[in-house]
C-alpha cells in the first residue's frame, strides 16, 4: 500500500501521512501510480509543498483505510438497492 507523506516544516522529522479531514483516516492507495497522480495534482496546486509517495504506512493505518473503503462500498450498494425499489 502507498500513502502520501507531507512535511509541515523543513525539519526532516516533521512529516505526517495525508489524512481525511473528517475522520482522520490515512489516505491509502493500492497502486503507486494513483498515489503519484494525487501528488502531481497537489504539487500543481501548490508547488512549494514538500510531499512524496511512501510505503511507510503502519498496519493499523492500512486496516482503518481498508475498513473505511469497505463501509463506503457497502453504503453505495445499499443506496443503489434502495434506488431500484
Amino acid at each position: 500500500m502507498y500513502a502520501i507523506k507531507v512535511w509541515s516544516t523543513k525539519a526532516e522529522s516533521s512529516w505526517y501521512l495525508m489524512r481525511d479531514l473528517q475522520d482522520n483516516v490515512v489516505h491509502c492507495y493500492g497502486r503507486q501510480s494513483r498515489a503519484e497522480a494525487v501528488v502531481k495534482h497537489l504539487l500543481e496546486q501548490n508547488p512549494k509543498m514538500r510531499i512524496e509517495v511512501t510505503q511507510d504506512v503502519s498496519v493499523a493505518a492500512i486496516k482503518r483505510a481498508t475498513d473505511k473503503r469497505h463501509r463506503q462500498q457497502a453504503q453505495e450498494v445499499l443506496e443503489d438497492s434502495n434506488n431500484k425499489t
